[in-house]
């Protein structure tokens, strides 16, 4: 009943904003960011890793970007008639179609976004303090486009 489509209306996607200030979890239904952390973890949100001869000082830092999305499964909501593989794989499949909101509003108010695959789950769920049914799915950074020189 959303821009982004869950099996059986579900809903199992959360989405955390990290910024500077610190952690929110959007209410989707109130439209509010309700404050989870007030510690700044976008460093743990998401890490790009360089090719080996691109030297680590040319890499971007994380926490370049404002904000950081974080998707997290929650796995409370999980269909009684599937499979945890089936499940996992509509998490995927949730959490793809939302980034892809996510990746065509930035595009129209000329916002730069990017996914970011590889981050410290196990560092980012334990200070996020997510309980054990929960499981953080992928980051997305949005930010500004970098000026060209």
């Amino acid at each position: 009943m959303r821009t982004a489509p869950t099996g059986g209306n579900r809903q199992d996607i959360d989405i955390y904003v990290a910024t500077a200030d610190g952690v929110y979890v959007y209410d989707a239904k109130a439209n509010l960011l309700n404050p989870v952390l007030s510690e700044d973890i976008r460093s743990l949100s998401g890490r790009q890793f360089p090719p080996p001869a691109v030297p680590a000082n040319l890499v971007p830092p994380l926490d370049e970007a404002p904000v950081n999305l974080i998707f997290v499964w929650d796995y409370s909501k999980k269909s009684t008639t599937s499979t945890e593989e089936q499940m996992l794989r509509l998490a995927f499949a949730h959490t793809g179609s939302i980034v892809q909101n996510v990746y065509l509003y930035c595009a129209s108010e000329g916002l730069a976004t990017v996914v970011r695959l590889w981050f410290d789950k196990p560092a980012m769920e334990k200070k996020m303090k997510l309980r054990p049914d929960q499981y953080a799915v992928l980051v997305q950074s949005v930010g500004y486009p970098r000026q060209r020189s």
